[in-house]
């Protein structure tokens, strides 16, 4: 059975967590996002916080013997940032898978969608959107 075949729609995914310290912000903002002012957190930085944890959640996942082959991503949609996040907070990141096709249009390929969400430490959702990723059938 192929990782696509395996996933589950609604199924969800414990991503990690990430803080965002005062440095760091300040670093990403001046390199990334400079209309964005420490202590408040670059929405970019939130995130590319989010990918960080999805590549990590990933690579943990092939270790254990479920590797997944992905390609490009058509893209993201509904992109939300519910009230802006102060340096020194730390975010619970997760995945539900949404929905899985085949892609018509390339043959051992389908497309998975999911919805991310990072959630602050009162558990109040912070940060989402969906995002829709190619993945190998085979």
């Amino acid at each position: 059975m192929s990782t696509f075949e395996a996933m589950d729609i609604g199924r969800v995914d414990d991503l990690g967590r990430a803080r965002f310290d005062g440095a760091e912000v300040a670093a990403f903002s001046a390199e990334f996002d400079p209309l964005t002012r420490p202590p408040t957190v670059s929405p970019l930085h939130i995130c590319a916080a989010f990918m960080r944890l999805n590549v990590e959640f990933h690579r943990r996942q092939a270790a254990v013997g479920e590797a997944s082959v992905f390609g490009p991503s058509p893209g993201v949609s509904d992109m939300i940032w519910h009230r802006p996040v102060q340096a020194g907070e730390t975010l619970t990141y997760r995945q539900t898978i949404l929905d899985k096709r085949s892609a018509p249009r390339r043959p051992g390929w389908g497309i998975v969608t999911t919805r991310i969400e990072a959630h602050d430490e009162a558990g109040k959702l912070v940060f989402g959107m969906r995002a829709r990723v190619y993945l190998r059938t085979d």
